[in-house]
């Protein structure tokens, strides 16, 4: 990435030299942040993600913000986490909102190399065996990642193509990200809702739905069947094992 012109940016983000254009737009009624490449006072290459707020927003945001933030860092300090998941630098919040900066590399979002990436790059050319073979090898990062969150008891609920990190060079690099604000299920109790579901079962759903995601990125980026038997069988053999 070219060396940014900083952007004047109070607080948090005035601490960084920042792409003046997005990389993408936040929208508010998703909850997906915006997010922007640039680069930390010490020469470290960052993405960062920002969610706006106002004074007239939700008074439980910040609390909900920390609450994600304590385990985004449980999640980083998991045995070979910060391999296959993308890494914090930094997070604050200010009067412009909550900020995330990961410390990405040279990586960036798979999304951005897909559609603006040199037609010769390899992940455009998964017709050819090798390459079939690296990006099954990338997505296996990327499913031990879903598993490691599953296994702290978070759903990533936003899995696609922005949420996946590469420098989209030859090395299996694959990062996950974009679950900074998933939704906590570990001891959840079993109690009924008035529909006589238990919220096991409705964390299960989750789990499951976010295996139904991988699954069509990984039809998405082969150019795939996305018929419902092809990605039940995808599930099933991408499974990476069980996080212990």
């Amino acid at each position: 990435m070219a060396r940014p012109t900083k952007r004047q940016r109070s607080n948090f983000l005035s601490e960084f030299e920042l792409d003046e254009r997005l990389l993408r737009r936040e929208d508010k009624k998703s909850g997906r942040p915006s997010l922007v490449e640039g680069y930390s006072n010490t020469d470290t290459q960052v993405l960062v993600k920002s969610w706006s707020a106002s004074k007239n927003d939700n008074p439980l945001l910040q609390e909900i913000w920390h609450h994600e933030l304590r385990q985004l860092h449980r999640i980083c300090g998991y045995p070979g986490a910060n391999d296959i998941i993308a890494p914090l630098y930094a997070t604050g919040d200010d009067n412009e909102g909550f900020h995330l900066a990961l410390d990405v590399g040279q990586r960036r979002p798979l999304a951005t190399i897909i559609e603006f990436g040199d037609r010769n790059q390899w992940l455009k050319q998964v017709n050819r065996v090798t390459n079939r073979i690296r990006m099954w090898r990338n997505m296996q990062r990327t499913c031990c990642g879903i598993e490691i969150i599953h296994k702290r008891g978070l759903i990533h609920r936003n899995l696609d193509a922005w949420s996946v990190l590469t420098s989209g060079g030859e090395q299996l690099d694959f990062q996950l990200t974009g679950f900074e604000w998933s939704i906590r299920l570990t001891g959840v109790s079993a109690q009924k809702s008035r529909s006589g579901t238990t919220k096991e079962s409705i964390a299960t759903a989750s789990f499951y739905s976010d295996w139904g995601d991988f699954a069509f990125l990984i039809s998405e980026l082969l150019r795939l069947d996305k018929k419902r038997k092809f990605l039940i069988r995808v599930f099933h053999l991408l499974q990476c094992p069980r996080a212990s």
